[in-house]
Order: C-alpha cells, then structure tokens, then sequence
C-alpha cells in the first residue's frame, strides 16, 4: 500500500488519497503499521477513509488525524437497534454515539451512512432513523434507500414477500425506491428519502456552519447533481 501511495505521489504529484475500504479500521495492528509506514517515508498524505463505531477509538482516531486522516465515514444504517440487528450490523446506537462525540471533540469531519425502507420497518422508524442522524449531527449524512441486492438476504425476502416492483437494473443504485414494504409503498420510500436530505441539510445551524466554512456551494452542487435538484433552490432560499 505504501508503494502505492507513494508511486501516485512522485508520479501524479498529488497529496490526497481516499481508502474505499469499507473497515479500513478493522484491524487495529494493520493501521498502526501502516501510519508508522507513512511517517517513516515521510509521505505527507491526506487521506479518508471508511470505518465502524465498533473498530475504532478515540486514541486510534486521534493518531488517524495526526497522520493526515481528515475525515472518516461510517455506517450506521438505522436508528432502530432492532433494524441494526435485523440487518446483522453487530454495533449498537449507544456505540454511534460515543464515536461522533469523538470526532467533534477531535474536530476530524466524519459522514455517517443512512438506509431507510427495509421492508419491516414503518414511515414513523425512516423518521426516526432521519432524527438519528440528526442527533448525531456528523459533518455530513449520507442517505440510502434499501436496495435488495442478488444474493443477499434482502433479496430473498423481497422476493418471497413479492415486494420489488422495479425490476429495470439502471434503478437499483440506492438512490431509486425499486421495492415497496410491508408498511408503504415504493413511492413513498422515494420520498421520504428525498425528506430525509431536505430534513437534515436545510437546518440552519448547518447552514451556517457550511457557510463559514466555505462549503455551502459544494453542498448544494453536490445535492443538485445526484439526488434532489428542487432540493436547491430550497437550499439557496434558506441560505439568503
């Protein structure tokens, strides 16, 4: 990895580097080494990556930071702990906590990942997984909606249950309702993943914070390019 890295330094003349593992903390001697790699080739990187609230702690996030981590992203998928179990997620709500408290108090942004719509849950639990969020407050949330991949489990119960009702391939990205649930219907999953971007981002504390940071422009291109486009002008109004 360190050969990687640095090949793409000399060759590329870049500094930033982004990890798509999904558990890049996942074992904690390898993280160790690994920075301790960087240091020792004087490899002045930024870099993210992808964690879990149960592999990681505040000395590790500390030490990710001092050697140029500037953000991290983790999955929480729900604010049900019911949902979490369901799904085989193995953490706990009290666990997503205590790790966003970390990284405000160590001031590394951090993205937390959101599904709604699995098949059991009602439009009161999406609401509450968006109210979650909320509560936790990362530097930015990331939200899904539950796409019922081949092969998984998902799957075979939507199929059973003779819950998905899109079946054109180009719709299943996260971002596309293709199942309806025991409780709603596929259109209104579709909304209420657009609510829960309306919810969390037109807050006006957040508003002001990306604004002094410099960041409300790319939010709200970010926002207009790959899900909600009537999201903006909603965005920009709030920001006047």
């Amino acid at each position: 990895m360190a050969d990687e890295i640095e090949d793409a330094v000399n060759t590329y003349k870049t500094n930033i580097i982004v990890f798509t593992d999904d558990e890049f903390t996942l074992g904690k001697r390898f993280v160790y080494e690994f920075l301790r790699e960087l240091e020792e080739r004087k490899l002045d990187i930024n870099f993210s990556c992808g964690s879990r609230v149960d592999t990681i702690d505040k000395d590790m996030m500390m030490t990710l930071k001092n050697h140029g981590c500037t953000a991290l992203y983790f999955g929480v998928e729900s604010g049900s702990q019911d949902t979490i179990n369901r799904i085989g997620k193995r953490i706990t709500l009290e666990q997503a906590v205590r790790v966003f408290q970390w990284a405000k108090e160590i001031k590394i942004d951090h993205v937390g990942s959101f599904v709604i719509g699995f098949p059991w849950e009602s439009i009161d639990d999406m609401k509450n997984t968006v109210k979650f969020a909320m509560k936790l407050n990362p530097t930015y949330a990331q939200f899904t909606v539950a796409t019922p991949y081949p092969g998984t489990p998902l799957y075979y119960q939507a199929l059973n249950d003779n819950l998905i009702e899109d079946w054109n391939w180009e719709h299943w990205t996260t971002l596309k309702a293709v199942m309806r649930g025991h409780k709603f219907t596929r259109e209104q999953a579709q909304k209420m993943l657009q609510w829960a971007y309306v919810k969390y981002y037109s807050r006006l504390g957040f508003l002001i914070h990306e604004l002094v940071h410099g960041r409300l422009g790319t939010i709200v291109s970010a926002i207009k390019n790959s899900l909600v486009p009537w999201f903006t002008e909603k965005l920009l109004r709030r920001s006047e």
